[in-house]
C-alpha cells in the first residue's frame, strides 16, 4: 500500500502484521489514492489521480496530467486486463460542481502497458461519464474472468442512478448498465454531498455508500448483481441521523459493514458497525468515538490481505498521524471486533515508520479480499 504522507505498507506471510517503511521520495496523497502490485505482491504502481508513479517512485513514461482530482474521495482506481498481464486500465473521478463554466473531468480511463520492459500509459483521460459522484468501486464478475467498473451519478441529471461498466480483455465497455435506484446525490457547489466512500462487499454480493452531508447525511447499502451488473433493493438511513459519514469497509465474511464519520464542526468521529444479518440502519453499534478536538480524526477505511480492516487518522487541517487504526477482528460482533485492542491490551494501532497517515487509504477492487480463510 502506497499512500499519505510517503506512507508505505508491505503485506507478507512471514510478518503477523504489515511491515511499515517511507517512500524515498516526497510524495503526499491527501485523499483518493489506489495502488497495485503483480502476482507475487511486488508494487507496480500507485496514483492520485493525477499522477501514475511507479515502483521507483517517479512518474511512469506519460504518467503526468491524468484527469482525476486528488481531493476527491475516490480518485482513482486499478483494474488488470483480464487475460493481460502486460496491460492495466486506471479510472479516475473528478468533483462535478453544477456550476455554469466550471469545468468537470468526469469519470475517466487511461491504459497503462508494458513497452519494451517499461511501463507507460499509453491512452490518457478516455471519457466515460460526467456528472458524477466521488465514488470509484470494482468487484470480479460472475464469470471470475471480468470485472465491474460501478460509480455513481450526481446532480439532478444523474443523481438518483448507479453505473456499471464491464472490464473485458483490453477494453472497457462504452455502454454502462444503469440502475435508477436509491438516494439522490444532489447539492451545490458549497457543500460535500458527491463525496464520501463507496465500497463492495469482497463477495460482491453487497454495495454500500454515503453522502457526506450534516443535515442530509446518509448510508445506504443495497444488493448488486456480479452476472448483470445490476443494483437493487436499497436501503437508506434517515437524512441527518448520521453527521458527515465518510469512510465504508464490510467485513471479510460480508455479515459487517464499518463507517467512519467526519464532521466539519469538528464534534465527536465514530466509528460504527452495522450487522448485515440483522439490519437497523439507524440505529448501528457504536463502536468507538471522540471529539476531534481532542484526538486525530477518522477518515477512510479498508480491508487487508491480513484479514484486518485499517482506518486513516489524521490531524485538523490535514496534518498526517504517525498511526493507522485496525479494527483487529472485524468478523466478530460489537466490542468483540477489537479496534485498538490486541490480546487483552488497549493500543495506538499501527506506528508508520518516518512517514504519516492523512484522510486515505488505497482503493482496490474488493474481490481481492475475497479470501477464505479470514473466519475469526
Amino acid at each position: 500500500w502506497n499512500f499519505g504522507d510517503k506512507a508505505q505498507l508491505t503485506f507478507s506471510e512471514e510478518t503477523l502484521f504489515p511491515v511499515s517503511s517511507e517512500m524515498d521520495r516526497e510524495i503526499k496523497i491527501h485523499r483518493g489514492v489506489s495502488s497495485i502490485s503483480e502476482a507475487e505482491g511486488n508494487l507496480l504502481f500507485f496514483s492520485d489521480g493525477m499522477t501514475v508513479w511507479g515502483n521507483d517512485y517517479n512518474p511512469i513514461i506519460n504518467g503526468n496530467q491524468l484527469a482525476g482530482n486528488e481531493g476527491a474521495t475516490q480518485s482513482a482506481l486499478f483494474i488488470p486486463s483480464p487475460g493481460n498481464e502486460n496491460k492495466y486500465f486506471l479510472f479516475t473521478s473528478d468533483f462535478y460542481i453544477p456550476v455554469p463554466g466550471v469545468s468537470n473531468n468526469g469519470i475517466r480511463y487511461s491504459v497503462i502497458e508494458k513497452i519494451n520492459y517499461r511501463w507507460e500509459v499509453t491512452e490518457k483521460n478516455v471519457l466515460l461519464m460526467n456528472q458524477n459522484a466521488q465514488k470509484l468501486a470494482a468487484v470480479k464478475h460472475s464469470n471470475g474472468t471480468d470485472y465491474w467498473l460501478v460509480t455513481h451519478g450526481f446532480g439532478d441529471e444523474n443523481g438518483n442512478k448507479y453505473f456499471s461498466y464491464k472490464i473485458m480483455k483490453d477494453s472497457v465497455s462504452a455502454i454502462p448498465v444503469v440502475s435508477e435506484t436509491g438516494v439522490v446525490h444532489t447539492g451545490t457547489s458549497q457543500d460535500n454531498k458527491s463525496g464520501g466512500y463507496m465500497k463492495i462487499s469482497a463477495n460482491g454480493e453487497k454495495i454500500a455508500l454515503v453522502i457526506p452531508s450534516e443535515d442530509e447525511g446518509v448510508v445506504e447499502i443495497a444488493d448488486f448483481n456480479t452476472e448483470t451488473g445490476e443494483v437493487s433493493n436499497p436501503i437508506n438511513s434517515t437524512p441527518g441521523r448520521f453527521n458527515i459519514p465518510l469512510g465504508l469497509e464490510f467485513s471479510p465474511d460480508n455479515r459487517f459493514l464499518y463507517m467512519t464519520t467526519n464532521p466539519t464542526d469538528n464534534t465527536q468521529n465514530l466509528l460504527y458497525q452495522f450487522d448485515l444479518n440483522n439490519l437497523d440502519i439507524d440505529n448501528p453499534i457504536e463502536i468507538a468515538g471522540f471529539s476531534s478536538n481532542e484526538e486525530p480524526q477518522f477518515g477512510a477505511l479498508q480491508l487487508a490481505v491480513d484479514g484486518k480492516i485499517y482506518l486513516a487518522r489524521f490531524g485538523l487541517q490535514s496534518t498526517p498521524v504517525s498511526n493507522l487504526g485496525v479494527i483487529y477482528n472485524p468478523n466478530r460482533p460489537g466490542a468483540a471486533c477489537n479496534f485498538n485492542y490486541l490480546d487483552g491490551v488497549a493500543n495506538d494501532g499501527l506506528a508508520l515508520t518516518n512517514s504519516g497517515s492523512i484522510e486515505g487509504l488505497p482503493n482496490f477492487v474488493s474481490s481481492y479480499f475475497d479470501i477464505p480463510s479470514f473466519w475469526w
